[in-house]
């Protein structure tokens, strides 16, 4: 939809815009009744087995459904490049709609823990809100870095959050403040077999936080292809070490963020 807008503003053809129109459309038709966006539209079967693919699920993993809500705004507020498009204002205020009911969706998943707002799942059910499962190594927990980030930094460019939207980041911040590894850091390294390899090394004043939480213990968790939850990086095995972002330092940049956001 951006390279459709760029070119149609460089080159003026209809068939850009057409093509963007109907971009926009299949955007609009994927979302969710209660305002999330699935990993894939139209949805698929269930496979060979029986099993419902995860497609259907509210998906926050890699950013989808912020990254979906972001565009739509912009096209909504005619931002460059979406204002050479000279969408009509019924259409840009069902864009707003779209994204409002967005970020109704995302505070409606927001986990609750004893009663107390936390953080997000990488995805949700699509009925129930509930954090849900996708591939083998990503289990129904607590997102302490990629998607929980993304979700909070969406969340704190409202130009008028809402008391909900206020409380929802300020709850989210304290877990994360409250969720972080001390003193440790991701190391790459050579291993024994001459192989790039990564591991987590004490480095005294870093600050970490894991991808996963265990939704019962709140403690981090890395996990393999066999779907069993292991302590550390050690415990799985080459593949998945070295071919997954169990860990990242993104929550300090929301964190200082906050730091500003709340108290405009």
């Amino acid at each position: 939809l951006l390279m459709l807008a760029q070119v149609y503003k460089a080159t003026g053809k209809k068939a850009y815009r057409k093509a963007f129109l109907r971009g926009i459309d299949y955007l609009l038709n994927a979302q969710y009744d209660n305002g999330g966006w699935p990993q894939y539209f139209p949805y698929k079967p269930k496979n060979n087995e029986g099993h419902p693919f995860y497609s259907d699920h509210i998906t926050f993993n890699d950013n989808a459904m912020v990254l979906v809500m972001q565009v739509i705004r912009d096209v909504a507020e005619e931002k460059e490049p979406y204002d050479a498009m000279k969408l009509p204002a019924d259409l840009r205020e069902r864009l707003q709609k779209a994204f409002d009911k967005g970020v109704e969706c995302i505070l409606n998943c927001q986990i609750r823990k004893n009663g107390k707002l936390t953080v997000w799942c990488q995805q949700h059910d699509e009925k129930t809100f509930a954090p849900a499962p996708a591939r083998a190594y990503e289990l129904p927990s607590f997102t302490g870095s990629h998607e929980t980030v993304a979700i909070l930094k969406l969340l704190m460019s409202l130009p008028e959050p809402s008391e909900r939207v206020v409380a929802s980041v300020t709850a989210a911040i304290d877990w994360l403040k409250d969720h972080v590894i001390r003193d440790m850091a991701l190391e790459t390294f050579v291993n024994a077999e001459g192989k790039r390899d990564r591991r987590l090394v004490h480095r005294f004043g870093e600050e970490i936080w894991a991808r996963y939480y265990d939704l019962e213990t709140e403690e981090p968790y890395v996990c393999d292809r066999d779907g069993k939850p292991q302590p550390s990086l050690e415990y799985i095995g080459y593949e998945r070490r070295n071919g997954y972002g169990w860990y990242g330092t993104e929550p300090q940049s929301v964190i200082k963020k906050f730091q500003k956001w709340s108290v405009r």
